[in-house]
């Protein structure tokens, strides 16, 4: 958490000239916090990540090079408790989730301007966290789960370890059930949604709203 007596220390990672500009005019006029530096790559942040001791990192997610998700998990790693604002063009739902899944503590898109933006930053600074509204309902639906399902009870567990990249022998170990038992719940998911591969079996998981995704 940011909020504090000192100013937030924060850095800036978008590839557009114009946009982390403008970006920068708005966080200076905020008497909260500092910006420390400002790059048009992750690879640049990461490697002065040291030196800039970041609070909060306000980025976008689409780079020439490294991608804003994979830079926020390594950075996460190396600075756990440093913060992310993301200001992004993307709506995809799965890019969206993945980012909150990743991480961040605030997701705003470009084309609702300015005033969200500063609104999101303040939000931060005072300890909490921002979504655009548009996604608010995206996040709740991940929540909601399919009542009329073809699954059992542990079918359904079974699914969600699947979901989330789990092995035969890791849901064997996390449900305390053998590896034979695992494979046979498996192939009884596949056999009901009527799927053949792993790929399909998530993609109709998260379609049909079988388990809950986050």
């Amino acid at each position: 958490m940011i909020q504090g007596r000192f100013k937030a220390r924060l850095i800036l990672i978008i590839e557009d000239t114009r946009t982390r500009e403008g970006l920068g005019y708005a966080i200076e006029s905020n008497t909260r916090c500092s910006l420390i530096n400002s790059y048009s790559t992750c690879e640049e942040a990461i490697k002065e990540l040291n030196k800039t001791s970041p609070d909060l990192i306000v980025m976008d997610l689409v780079f020439a090079g490294i991608e804003g998700i994979e830079a926020i998990k390594c950075i996460r790693e190396k600075r756990p408790q440093t913060e992310f604002l993301v200001v992004t063009g993307e709506r995809q739902r799965e890019l969206f989730l993945s980012t909150i899944a990743a991480g961040v503590t605030g997701y705003v898109l470009q084309e609702s301007g300015l005033s969200y933006f500063l609104t999101a930053l303040d939000k931060i600074l005072d300890g909490g966290a921002y979504l655009s509204p548009v996604f608010t309902r995206t996040l709740l639906e991940t929540f909601w789960v399919n009542p009329v399902s073809p699954l059992s009870d542990r079918e359904t567990e079974v699914l969600k370890l699947v979901t989330e990249g789990k092995s035969y022998t890791q849901i064997a170990t996390q449900l305390q059930i053998s590896q034979e038992t695992s494979k046979t719940h498996i192939k009884n998911i596949y056999r009901k949604l009527k799927v053949g591969s792993k790929s399909e079996v998530v993609k109709k998981a998260i379609n049909d709203k079988l388990v809950s995704i986050i």
